[in-house]
């Protein structure tokens, strides 16, 4: 590339550098990022790196390949895509705004559907490579160009593929981004989730907004419609009487340093794909885009979109906007691929490595900001692991002290090839991720319709008063860790012109991030970076040895053999046993005693947010309004569960039980100890449920701990609702389905 060549006025130089101080302060390096084993974005797609590390992490997985051998289970073949060129590029469109459930009656074994797209570029990689559309549901690949509704992931086999995850749209729609990354600070602290600037959903969140306009002299912040892109709807406001409140919006604090190329300001497009999130599995795409204003950037003239914003949809508008007219001769116009940022940050010294590791740590994160929303509604939809997998649009931009920010996720990044470089990037993008995810041959039909039926009436079965409940797994067997290894390690050899971020070395350092322990991604990476793993794990069933309980006098609480319990011998030597639903009853009983001696007032916003989306989970058959006090609704939950025991016979297998002599035992318990014992009685069923009264301390212990005046009958008064009790809102309401998640650990 020629660097030094004559460029227009407003076109970005690779010569002229930032704006601003600090180029030179000593960044934070996230030094349990290893990227010498993950790899280096921006060296050119399928450069191919190799190292002597990478070369020995390869050997290590054909080593373990070998070990593991194929697959006893029968799979259709895998198809392989190659790239395609611009003469192949589909010109006419089809109707994508409908969908029938309908078979379809084709005999060809590669089909596509495209639903609320324009995908041309999508279209023409795939027939290329011998796929045909159909108006059916019997395709092996859906390309849906939004969320997609819950009817489309009804009746899929296995070997089908969806181009979005259930509730992926978490991490996309820009207020329930905000929503969850708010949540990740007051979990695991604003340190751990640095990287997303300040950021209120309004009108709910007007009332901290105005404190804090009031408080700061530097007040210039962005509006974003919650749900849209291509910079529609954006705009800076530097005055409190701006700020809209009459719809659903987001307003951050504006990046006012950002650091400029040619005094242009910049974001980097990147390309996520997950391709599994039980277990997790996270890519970054080596090439992407780098995005230029086309107007130098200054602090005033706050309404001239040219200037602030950095959307190609915006800026390829203005006059002064130079196109990239040939994909080689990169860094020149308003559009660069990740490649020419790259050479122009090591041509000006700067710490490439530093950079990418905040920005690997950055999506880790992020991806883990909604991993427990989205295992729980596709366990929710009956869906096998490998049924979804999510292109994201991850946009950053970097300051002047080189620390990167996130701006938003796009859950459908633009697929559009208006320039000989956006064909190049995005074309081979395609063909990479498609031979990632693994498209096989449409499998026979005897096979579809055995899984077909086993999808429909699973639901229904799970709920019979008339079937025993079946009690969770606790384990993996050694054949499904075995085949998930697999899986791993196959789609890695697959990856091409993909990084993957995680699993990776050290990814035990995020397992404190995850809502739900995950047994499998401990095992996997273990498995994959720890050389000194005894591989017999690949023969036993995976366990959680459970923590141990004890209790005032110091006696050790076994675990019984059956799952979920705990063994108690009172001081009559009669053993008691204790089950899940026990502690919870028990725990939310001191919790109502401690709200009826209290006024309700006083209590933290996060403690009623808590105890709020607990009692309205979609677990719970009844849904009380929302003038219901809280003890009540928790009074219920209480019965209902004494109702459910009672509606599945459970009194049965601990018939031998003393009941007055259980509950004098359990009540010798502290709050700490029947806390503990609840957190950790079970890792697997209804954690989320459980989750939301542990946030923190645990909703009893908070209670405890604050003194609160006694509730004298003092009238309520209708407080505000600010940004952190908006989450209480969004919780998904009950569905409208006869499926129950039986509360029984």
């Amino acid at each position: 590339m020629n660097y030094n060549r004559k460029k227009s006025m407003n076109s970005p130089e690779l010569t002229v550098t930032k704006c601003g101080t600090g180029i030179n302060k000593p960044n934070t390096k996230h030094t349990h990022i290893d990227i010498k084993t993950i790899g280096y974005p921006g060296q050119g797609l399928h450069s191919f790196q190799s190292t002597p590390i990478l070369e020995n992490l390869h050997n290590h997985f054909s080593m373990l390949s070998l070990k593991l051998g194929d697959s006893e289970d029968f799979k259709p073949p895998l198809i392989t895509l190659t790239p395609i060129t611009e003469d192949q590029l589909i010109k006419d469109t089809v109707p994508t705004n409908t969908y029938s459930k309908g078979n379809s009656g084709s005999t060809h074994q590669l089909l596509y559907k495209i639903f609320k797209a324009d995908a041309k570029l999508i279209r023409s990689v795939l027939e290329s490579s011998g796929f045909f559309y159909t108006e059916s549901h019997s395709w092996n690949l859906l390309w849906s160009g939004s969320s997609p509704q819950e009817f489309l992931y009804e009746d899929l086999n296995p070997y089908q593929k969806i181009n979005h995850f259930p509730s992926s749209n978490e991490l996309t729609r820009k207020d329930k981004l905000c929503i969850n990354m708010t949540n990740m600070q007051e979990k695991y602290s604003k340190e751990a989730y640095d990287f997303i600037p300040e950021t209120y959903v309004l009108p709910e969140g007007f009332p901290i907004l105005f404190n804090r306009f009031n408080s700061d002299k530097k007040n210039i912040w962005i509006v974003k419609p919650a749900n849209s892109s291509q910079g529609r709807g954006i705009f800076l406001v530097d005055s409190i009487q701006n700020v809209p409140l009459d719809e659903m919006c987001v307003i951050s604090k504006y990046i006012d340093d950002p650091y400029l190329i040619n005094g242009l300001k910049f974001d980097i497009r990147l390309y996520v794909c997950v391709t599994s999130f039980e277990p997790l599995r996270v890519y970054l795409y080596e090439e992407g885009l780098t995005r230029f204003a086309s107007e130098k950037y200054v602090n005033e003239f706050k309404d001239n979109k040219f200037i602030h914003l950095t959307n190609y949809s915006v800026n390829k508008k203005n006059e002064n906007f130079v196109q990239n007219a040939n994909a080689k001769d990169d860094g020149v116009g308003h559009k660069w691929s990740l490649t020419a940022l790259m050479k122009y940050f090591k041509e000006k010294n700067i710490d490439v490595d530093g950079l990418w590791q905040k920005i690997y740590d950055l999506v880790i994160k992020s991806v883990l900001s909604i991993e427990s929303q989205v295992v729980e509604a596709s366990k929710r939809l009956n869906l096998h692991r490998n049924n979804c997998f999510n292109l994201f649009g991850f946009d950053v931009i970097v300051d002047s002290s080189l620390k990167p920010w996130l701006l938003e996720v796009n859950l459908s990044p633009s697929m559009a090839t208006e320039s000989p470089l956006d064909f190049y990037i995005k074309s081979n993008l395609l063909t990479d991720t498609f031979n990632l995810i693994g498209i096989h041959m449409k499998p026979a039909r005897k096979v579809m319709g055995y899984k077909t039926c086993t999808r429909l009436t699973a639901p229904k079965l799970k709920n019979s008063p008339y079937l025993v409940p079946k009690l969770p797994k606790k384990h993996y067997s050694s054949k499904k860790v075995q085949e998930i290894l697999r899986e791993t390690l196959d789609e890695y050899s697959r990856k091409k012109g993909f990084l993957r971020l995680y699993p990776c070395k050290n990814g035990h350092v995020y397992d404190q991030y995850f809502t739900q322990a995950r047994p499998i991604n401990k095992i996997i990476n273990s498995v994959l970076f720890d050389e000194n793993t005894d591989l017999k794990i690949l023969e036993s069933p995976s366990s959680m040895k459970p923590l141990p309980i004890y209790n005032k006098a110091n006696k050790k609480l076994s675990v019984d053999n059956s799952i979920d319990t705990k063994s108690i011998k009172t001081s009559k030597d009669t053993k008691l046993i204790l089950n899940g639903d026990d502690l919870l009853i028990e725990y939310l009983q001191r919790v109502i005693r401690i709200l009826k001696d209290k006024n309700e007032i006083q209590i933290p916003a996060g403690v009623k947010v808590a105890l709020e989306r607990f009692s309205s989970h979609f677990t719970w058959k009844m849904q009380e309004s929302s003038e219901v006090n809280i003890a009540k609704k928790l009074e219920n939950r209480i019965q209902e569960m004494l109702s459910r025991k009672r509606s599945v016979k459970l009194q049965q297998r601990y018939k031998n039980w003393g009941k007055t002599l259980k509950s004098e035992a359990i009540h010798e318990f502290s709050d700490e100890e029947v806390s503990e014992m609840l957190l950790n009685c079970n890792k697997d069923l209804a954690l989320e449920l459980i989750n939301f009264l542990f946030e923190g301390d645990g909703v009893l212990l908070t209670l405890k701990a604050i003194k609160l005046r006694p509730n004298p009958g003092v009238k309520r008064v209708k407080t505000p609702v600010f940004f952190k009790e908006y989450r209480a809102q969004t919780v998904p309401k009950r569905p409208n389905t006869s499926v129950r998640l039986k509360f029984v650990f």
